[in-house]
């Protein structure tokens, strides 16, 4: 046990000089103005959005990049729609027969002007220097000499009304950091398609977006595949929406799993074989075979290298160092405490049982690894069925 707790130790102190050093890497390139900003077209797919839409248009209009256009692909049959788009002067175009979010986006390109593109989800809203910010970071790349292919902007809920939503807003800062992380091996992997910053040139030598269910991540790949790398723009921001019920919640992780399984089956290179595959899913591994060796033994030991490691992961900014630190030794003495006070021998087993780790382990991992791998076993099933990669029921 010690030589285990020593190795999440030693992982989590690795995780924390990454994460400092990719903050000092971001920080160490300034942001260029540029003298002439060129025409930006901003595609948004849509579905069922309502008046959300609106607010979306309403913060493209508030955003003080100078040249701008606005194109709509309305995947439904929302009549309201067209008055939003015709009061924000966007462009809509409207499918026939439902075609899913990555082919409106390749058909929203087509009816676009600009050289430079940026790809919105409907519920996603702008801060006012988002756009402007993004392109200055792509210029500022370019001019490094750095061969870039998307830009990916920093993102937080816009919807934190309950447990759930704010449950997933602290999820994706966890990721976020994971991301940063990702920025030390000169591209990361890891993208949300809430917001996301490239040119036609890379669209159409990656071909555009495929009919899968993570239409973004397997795009990621494509561009990685193509030469480019992708970068983290923390200083860009965007608020999205997030599930606000448990079954949502769950519907979107079992989403995840099986347009992951299928991500991974076409794109083994940067999904399997990459740094930054290691940093995006391998710890993931590691967390549930230490969450099996807590169900199986039940004891709180277990759970020491869980929460150091999620701690670590969780860590933001220049003072990583100090509140893990901190974080460390509150979770351990506490944990440790807890563990004393609520344990108790399970009768005719001779098992310590922590009630705390239990908690943590019923609550918490069960429904979020059940609905993953959930959904990593249908996409397995369907790939034997030959079945289509985008069923529009598991949205």
């Amino acid at each position: 046990m010690v030589v285990i707790v020593s190795a999440f130790i030693a992982l989590s102190v690795l995780f924390i000089v990454l994460s400092v050093r990719a903050d000092r890497k971001i920080r160490a390139l300034p942001l260029k103005t540029q003298s002439n900003y060129p025409l930006v077209s901003v595609i948004i797919p849509t579905f069922k959005t309502g008046k959300g839409l609106e607010k979306t248009l309403s913060s493209i209009k508030l955003s003080n990049y100078p040249k701008k256009e606005v194109v709509v692909v309305n995947d439904g049959f929302d009549q309201h729609i067209k008055s939003v788009c015709k009061k924000f002067g966007a462009k809509l175009i409207q499918n026939k027969t439902r075609l899913g979010k990555g082919f409106s986006i390749n058909k929203g390109v087509k009816h676009s002007t600009g050289d430079h593109l940026v790809f919105l989800d409907s519920d996603t809203l702008l801060g006012k220097n988002t756009l402007t910010t993004l392109f200055n970071s792509y210029m500022t790349y370019q001019d490094s000499g750095d061969k870039i292919g998307m830009i990916s902007p920093s993102y937080n809920a816009r919807n934190k009304k309950n447990i759930f939503s704010r449950f997933v807003d602290l999820e994706q800062s966890i990721h976020q950091n994971i991301i940063k992380i990702q920025m030390n091996f000169k591209s990361i992997l890891s993208i949300r398609g809430c917001c996301l910053f490239t040119t036609k040139n890379v669209f159409n030598k990656t071909g555009g977006f495929s009919k899968t269910l993570i239409e973004d991540g397997d795009f990621a790949a494509r561009v990685l595949n193509a030469g480019y790398n992708i970068k983290y723009e923390p200083r860009a921001s965007v608020k999205t929406s997030e599930p606000e019920s448990f079954s949502s919640l769950l519907k979107s992780k079992r989403r995840y799993g099986k347009g992951t399984f299928y991500c991974l089956l076409k794109n083994k290179k940067p999904f399997i074989a990459s740094p930054q595959a290691a940093i995006c899913f391998y710890p993931t591994i590691i967390l549930v075979m230490a969450f099996i060796g807590l169900y199986l033994f039940q004891n709180f030991v277990y759970t020491v290298p869980l929460l150091l490691f999620l701690t670590t992961i969780s860590i933001n900014g220049s003072f990583s160092f100090l509140y893990t630190a901190i974080a460390i030794v509150i979770i351990t003495a506490v944990g440790s405490m807890l563990n004393g006070v609520f344990s108790y021998q399970a009768a005719g087993t001779g098992l310590s049982t922590s009630l705390t780790s239990l908690a943590i382990f019923s609550v918490l991992f069960i429904p979020v690894m059940y609905a993953y791998s959930r959904g990593a076993i249908s996409g397995m099933i369907d790939k034997i069925k030959n079945k289509p990669e985008l069923v529009f029921d598991d949205w």
